[in-house]
C-alpha cells in the first residue's frame, strides 16, 4: 500500500457582501480585519437603493433576484446580507431558496446597547422600515426589557451617507435634523446605528449630537459570526485566496473612488435574471 498521503484538492473560498448601496462597506471593513486572506465580492444593488423605501414584499423579491444572480456568477460559500431591512424581510427566504449557501444577516445591536447603557434609555436610529419591523419588538423584549427603547426612523441619513462617499458630504445641520428626536430624551446615553450606512457618518453624527453618547453598530458582531461560519465551511480542507470582485446593478457617479477607498476593484454590472417568487411570508429572526 502506498504510504504517501493522498493529496486533497485545494479549493477557493469566497465571501459575498450584499447591500442596496455603499453602506455594506462598513461591514466589509470589519470582515477584512478578521478575514484578510478570504476572497470577497461586494454587491451594491444601487438600482434599488434604498431598500428601506420598499415594501417588505418588494424587498423580498429584490433580494431573491440579486442574490440569485450573485450566486450564479460568483458561487460564494458565505453571503453576508449587510442591510438591516433586507435581513428582517428576506433572510429566511434566502436560506430556503439557496440551502447550499451559508447566510449571515445584520440586525441592530440591541443586546450590546442594553448591556452598555447606564441610564436605561437607549436609542435606535434606523430607516423607517426597520424601526417598525416586528423583529425590533422581538429584540427589545428579549434583550432590553428593562430599558426604554427610543425609535427614530430617518428618511434621509442613508442617502446622506451615500453622498458623502460619492464626494458630497452632508452639513452638520442636515444630520442634526435627522437625529434631533433622539435627544428629546435627556437620559439617553447609547444610540444603536440600525443601518449599515450610518457608521459612514459617525464623525458627522458626533458633531451634530447635542451631547456625547455611545454610538453602536453591528459590523464587528457580523464579522465575528463570519469567522465562525467560514471556519465551519472550510473545516480542515486546504484552501487558497482568490481575487476580490465588485458588482453593481447600475453604475453610479463616484463608484470607482468609493470602492477604491475600500480596497476594491472597479465594479462590473451584475445582470439579473427573471424575478423569483417569494412563496412565503416575511420571516422574523429567532
Amino acid at each position: 500500500m502506498d504510504s504517501k498521503a493522498v493529496e486533497r484538492p485545494v479549493r477557493g473560498v469566497r465571501l459575498a457582501v450584499v447591500d442596496s448601496g455603499l453602506g455594506g462597506l462598513t461591514v466589509l471593513a470589519a470582515l477584512r480585519r478578521r478575514l484578510p486572506a478570504v476572497a470577497m465580492t461586494y454587491l451594491a444593488d444601487s438600482a434599488a437603493f434604498p431598500y428601506g423605501g420598499l415594501s417588505p414584499q418588494a424587498v423580498q423579491e429584490r433580494v431573491l433576484a440579486v442574490v440569485g444572480a450573485l450566486v450564479a456568477r460568483e458561487k460564494p460559500d458565505v453571503v453576508v446580507i449587510a442591510c438591516n431591512t433586507a435581513t428582517t424581510a428576506g433572510l429566511g427566504l434566502l436560506r430556503a431558496a439557496f440551502p447550499q449557501i451559508e447566510f449571515i444577516g445584520t440586525v441592530p445591536a440591541v443586546e450590546r446597547a442594553a448591556q452598555a447603557t447606564r441610564s436605561g434609555v437607549i436609542g435606535l436610529l434606523a430607516t423607517p422600515a426597520t424601526v417598525n419591523r416586528p423583529m425590533i419588538d422581538h429584540l427589545s423584549h428579549r434583550f432590553a426589557r428593562q430599558c426604554v427603547l427610543v425609535r427614530v426612523g430617518s428618511e434621509k441619513l442613508a442617502a446622506l451617507a451615500e453622498g458623502k462617499l460619492r464626494g458630497a458630504p452632508p452639513s452638520t445641520e442636515e444630520v442634526r435634523n435627522q437625529i434631533a428626536p433622539l435627544f428629546d430624551h435627556d437620559a439617553l446615553d447609547v444610540v444603536i446605528l440600525g443601518c449599515t450606512h450610518y457608521p459612514l457618518l459617525l464623525k458627522e453624527l458626533k458633531a451634530a449630537a447635542p451631547r456625547p453618547v455611545l454610538w453602536m453598530d453591528a459590523a464587528e458582531a457580523v464579522a465575528a459570526q463570519a469567522v465562525t461560519t467560514i471556519g465551519r465551511v472550510i473545516g480542515d480542507s486546504p484552501w487558497q485566496a482568490g481575487a476580490d470582485n465588485t458588482l453593481v446593478t447600475v453604475p453610479m457617479p463616484g463608484d470607482d473612488a468609493a470602492f477604491a477607498h475600500a480596497g476594491l476593484p472597479s465594479p462590473e454590472v451584475l445582470v439579473l435574471g427573471a424575478p423569483r417568487s417569494t412563496g412565503a411570508a416575511p420571516c422574523v429572526l429567532s
